[in-house]
Parts: structure tokens; sequence; C-alpha cells
């Protein structure tokens, strides 16, 4: 269905209904996000936490003055 529901997203894209294509892509969302939530895949909310090499995982340095 993710993929039927992107075509059908995409086709709107050319028809300049800006309003459409964003609540397909909402729609899409939703069914991804309740599919991975059936199989216990959860949002881990980690914005502003002190890093943890046991439970997160690093993705990219970055230098900084903060640390």
């Amino acid at each position: 269905p993710f993929l039927d529901s992107l075509d059908r997203a995409l086709a709107h894209t050319d028809a300049g209904d800006a309003q459409t294509f964003k609540d397909g892509i909402a729609l899409i969302q939703d069914q991804l996000l309740c599919c991975l939530k059936k199989h216990g895949v959860e949002r881990i909310e980690s914005v502003g936490s002190d890093f943890d090499p046991n439970f997160h995982e690093a993705l990219m340095q970055m230098e900084s003055a903060d640390h």
C-alpha cells in the first residue's frame, strides 16, 4: 500500500494542488507509523539528552565549541 499511496501523491505534483499533495504525504506517514508500531518499532525521543553509547548510535561527528 505504501508504493500505491506514493504513486497517488506523486501524481498530484503536476496538478499544482499543494494541499492534496501534503494530505497524501501525511496519509503515507500515518500508514508507515502504524505498520512500524504493529511490529514494535517506536520513536525514541533523544533530542536534548546526553549521548549514551549504550542507547544511541552516532551517525556523524561535528566540531563544536560546546564539547
